[in-house]
């Protein structure tokens, strides 16, 4: 069906419409058709949108419900008390339509259900894009074991693995941010990387410069019920993962430039492999700042943790150009000085509501 979409084909899938025409009522058909279609716009977008598409307004008869409102009544035994009544006494009419209802009813359920089964289906790999033609990606909830398990070694002692649970959905940054971006919100470019070209990460930017930024992006934007700011440590470990538990989500030079094939210095985003969720460079090119202050995790479960409250270094994740092998890890933390500035540090945005 994705397919006839972008070729401009017919779609494959008969409509509900057609298939159940004469056997349920015309609103429900309309609704579950409503309910499949590929573009998201055209699509019913949740149970309260559904329910008012299937609900009958006061000018309409029950016949707007039925497909058949002349169906004689029918008689059943009435019920005494626990037992029913076995003999051929007293019999109430059965409402009219009552199994067509049940089953109305049934599919009615079947629909809403297809509906969140859809969006969330749909929404994975979903883009959206800015008034700076950034492009995000939607991240959906989950809970993941976040840090690298100890091996009898020490080498990874602040990268204790515990289990989080990212309460909330999020849009990321598929790329980045480029130096297009950074110079249309800012008017300048301090990338040290300048012959690399517009859709090459920025680079040279302390914690506090991304601050400066995002206050601009946010300025721009204002109004628009929506805000953007750094990824907390969790928010971003877990957006790199996509599900996976391994060191990487894929074979190094297939998703990261590093010291090994990067050649010394940025390039183009979006060249290397991505994750799962759709997310491009999350390993490797530059690193990436997040909110969050450095410091030691949190034992056991944790919901959306933001890390300490206060701090002398900011964290930066990912590995670089700059980094060999061993950095280019989803669960390696890096920390800085929050106005330090170098060639290998850039970042990437969500937008929350």
């Amino acid at each position: 069906r994705s397919h006839a979409v972008v070729d401009d084909t017919e779609d494959p899938m008969p409509p509900a419409r057609e298939v159940g025409r004469g056997r349920f009522a015309p609103r429900l058909l309309e609704a579950i058709d409503r309910c499949l279609r590929l573009r998201g716009a055209e699509r019913i977008q949740g149970s309260r949108e559904l329910l008012e598409a299937l609900r009958v307004s006061g000018d309409q008869s029950a016949a707007a419900v039925s497909v058949d409102a002349s169906e004689p009544y029918t008689e059943r035994p009435v019920a005494v008390g626990i037992g029913e009544h076995s003999g051929s006494g007293a019999t109430v009419p059965e409402p009219r339509n009552a199994r067509r209802w049940a089953g109305w009813m049934t599919l009615a359920s079947v629909a809403v259900g297809l509906c969140l089964a859809l969006a969330t289906w749909w929404s994975l790999g979903s883009s959206w894009t800015n008034s700076l033609d950034m492009e995000f990606v939607w991240i959906p909830a989950g809970e993941f074991q976040m840090g690298t398990p100890m091996h009898g070694g020490t080498d990874y002692d602040d990268e204790t693995r515990h289990v989080v649970r990212i309460s909330r959905g999020f849009w990321l940054g598929k790329y980045e941010v480029m130096q297009r971006e950074w110079g249309a919100a800012m008017g300048t470019n301090p990338s040290e990387f300048l012959d690399c070209g517009p859709r090459c990460p920025v680079d040279g930017v302390s914690w506090e410069d991304a601050q400066a930024f995002i206050r601009e992006l946010n300025e721009r934007e204002s109004g628009s019920g929506y805000e953007y700011r750094l990824p907390t440590e969790a928010e971003w470990e877990y957006a790199a993962r996509a599900g996976t538990t391994g060191i990487r989500y894929g074979e190094l030079d297939e998703v990261a430039w590093h010291s090994g094939n990067g050649e010394e210095a940025t390039h183009t985003v979006g060249q290397k492999r991505a994750n799962a969720w759709g997310l491009h460079d999350m390993l490797g090119n530059v690193s990436e700042w997040t909110g969050d202050w450095y410091g030691e995790y949190a034992s056991g479960l944790v919901t959306d943790p933001q890390g300490p409250s206060t701090g002398s270094y900011r964290v930066f994740r990912g590995g670089s150009w700059y980094f060999n092998a061993r950095a280019v890890r989803s669960a390696n933390r890096s920390y800085n000085s929050p106005s330090a500035r170098s060639n290998y540090i850039g970042f990437r945005l969500i937008r929350t509501k």
